[in-house]
């Protein structure tokens, strides 16, 4: 069942909620800002490789940082990370302000804030889990996730504004200021955990290993992995394909690339909104995650055979809503049946793998294209995508959990 409640949980989670606004806004316009006097100074091809090196940073820091989230309490590990970033940003706007730099200090602090934002992610997922009562969970998750799609969207486009109106020092120190506020925002938040016995529990470091070992115990994580492999590769295409999309098979140019793009984010902020304002009941987060992962292979199936705009933004709207429907439950059933001790591990090995699949995917579209045409490439990633997430759900992992331990209705 299903029942209406507030926007917002309570004010701790409030507090979050705002917190990470300003984090996901500061890192877009940060890199924006990165991007724009990197670009003012070399070739197109050293800016393609830069922002490579970002997402590849952040492949790495997913996979390596699960013990670090794990080790620390959640709450003064995000303090910590929003004024180091806020710090390194205020050092960096006074150093480009006051001297000449070389771009490569710009570079070495980008991948720092990449790594930073890695471990404030991993780090949210548990304080999440403290702050928030169990019944309202996916409301809480579902809130992020507009963070994250929304934060996203409207950060780029404020980072393109602020570039072309401030110097990069400038926007960093701005950008600064920001992190503090949301330090001071997380320094009112109470949490229920002594953190002196999170760190009891996990020791000195905890051993990374622990989390593939986990996963690789449990069956319905292994499933749950499967899942989010196979629905990656699904949309594989709408990371790597939606330009040639665009030019090739409508016939259009940058307005189509960005309605396109758009309606992926549409699609996924509508799904997480909806779901911003319900409890979902724990017996059908399965059903959910089911249901997204099938349709995130459908609607890019019917992406790969419209041939006009309409029904490609269509058929967009329904893939970026699938995409939001699988991260709510995703979520939620981690943070129920996870050890709390081991919950930024395991969440970070299923990133980590998810996403080293999904960078194999994205070079191997760019082939398929290249030999088959752009539409069949898509149906071809969709059918890939669709029989992998079946053959997992066909195996019913999730058969031995009990979902009416914690009754979300």
């Amino acid at each position: 069942m299903i029942r209406r409640y507030p926007v917002l949980i309570n004010r701790s989670f409030s507090r979050l909620f705002w917190a990470s606004v300003i984090n996901v806004l500061g890192s877009n316009v940060t890199y924006i800002a990165i991007y724009w006097a990197y670009s003012k100074t070399v070739g197109v091809t050293s800016l393609a490789v830069l922002i490579a090196l970002t997402y590849f940073a952040r492949f790495v820091f997913n996979l390596v940082l699960g013990p670090l989230s794990d080790r620390f309490p959640a709450k003064p590990l995000m303090q910590t990370l929003l004024f180091a970033r806020g710090g390194l940003l205020l050092g960096f706007g006074l150093l480009i302000s006051l001297a000449h730099i070389s771009l490569l200090w710009l570079m070495v602090m980008s991948v720092i804030l990449v790594a930073l934002g890695a471990l404030y992610e991993l780090s949210s997922t548990k304080l999440i889990r403290d702050i928030v009562d169990e019944h309202d969970l996916s409301r809480a998750n579902a809130l992020i996730s507009i963070v994250y799609q929304f934060g996203s969207m409207i950060g780029l486009a404020l980072g393109g504004v602020t570039a072309s109106l401030l110097s990069v020092g400038r926007i960093l120190f701005v950008e600064s200021l920001g992190y503090f506020l949301g330090f001071g925002l997380l320094g009112s938040l109470r949490t229920p955990h002594d953190p002196m016995t999170a760190i009891a529990k996990t020791g000195l470091m905890a051993p990374w290993g622990d989390g593939i070992t986990f996963v690789l115990g449990k069956k319905w994580l292994v499933s749950v992995l499967g899942l989010a492999v196979f629905s990656n590769i699904a949309i594989t295409p709408t990371i790597t394909l939606m330009a040639p999309y665009a030019l090739d098979v409508l016939h259009g140019g940058s307005q189509q690339y960005a309605d396109l793009e758009i309606a992926v984010t549409g699609g996924g902020m509508l799904c997480a909104l909806v779901f911003s304002k319900f409890r979902m009941a724990s017996s059908l987060l399965p059903m959910y995650l089911g249901l997204a992962t099938v349709g995130e292979s459908v609607f890019m199936a019917l992406f790969g055979l419209s041939r006009h705009i309409d029904a490609s933004l269509i058929a967009l709207l329904g893939v970026g809503a699938a995409i939001s429907l699988f991260n709510i439950p995703f979520i939620t059933i981690l943070q129920h049946y996870t050890p709390r001790e081991k919950l930024g591990r395991v969440r970070a090995v299923l990133v980590a793998a998810s996403t080293g699949v999904s960078s194999i995917s994205y070079f191997f579209s760019g082939m398929l294209a290249h030999r088959l045409g752009v539409t069949s490439t898509i149906l071809v990633f969709a059918v890939l995508g669709f029989v992998g997430v079946v053959t997992v759900l066909l195996t019913r992992p999730f058969h031995q959990l009990d979902f009416t331990q914690v009754e979300l209705t």
